[in-house]
């Protein structure tokens, strides 16, 4: 377990900010069905959190270790949900236009370039590392960044469609 606490630490970082900025959103939506997609998301991040921080007896991070040892992807990731964080922070209520602003930012950060590829390289760099239940754990997590996208990609979708037939 040693080996891989402060590759822990950071992905614990990244989710609970995650999970924050769910959580806003959710409590600042009116749309019903956008709504409960990101009470969802939020408390997948959520549990995600919860896993780290108890694998590692919630132990503190270092922000620039995470730099250190996983560079500008960590800290791509972190800026990212912070900036949405502090953009979302501002807004009393949000509009259905910026619903969909905010979904497509999302689907970037849950996508290929944040949250899910830094899990995968976590995933890969520790490889051999990673035994039994603590690999389950994190095959579980991937598949749950996995569908979170795909949530978020069919609520784009939906709105697409939605205006075709107009």
């Amino acid at each position: 377990m040693e080996e891989f606490k402060e590759y822990l630490k950071c992905l614990r970082d990244i989710e609970y900010e995650t999970y924050f900025v769910y959580n806003m959103l959710y409590s600042k939506i009116e749309k019903e069905d956008i709504k409960h997609i990101f009470l969802y998301i939020g408390m997948d991040s959520y549990k995600h959190y919860l896993i780290y921080d108890r694998l590692l007896n919630g132990e503190s991070s270092d922000e620039d270790l995470c730099r250190d040892i996983l560079g500008d992807l960590f800290m791509d990731s972190l800026n990212s949900i912070k900036q949405l964080k502090a953009s979302v922070f501002k807004i009393d209520k949000i509009s259905d236009e910026q619903i969909y602003e905010i979904i497509s930012m999302l689907v970037n950060y849950e996508g290929g370039v944040y949250e899910e590829a830094l899990s995968s390289i976590i995933t890969r760099i520790l490889g051999e590392n990673l035994k039994g239940g603590i690999k389950k754990i994190f095959e579980l997590i991937e598949e749950d960044e996995k569908k979170h996208e795909k949530l978020l990609m069919d609520l784009l979708i939906g709105k697409t469609k939605k205006y075709e037939l107009s």
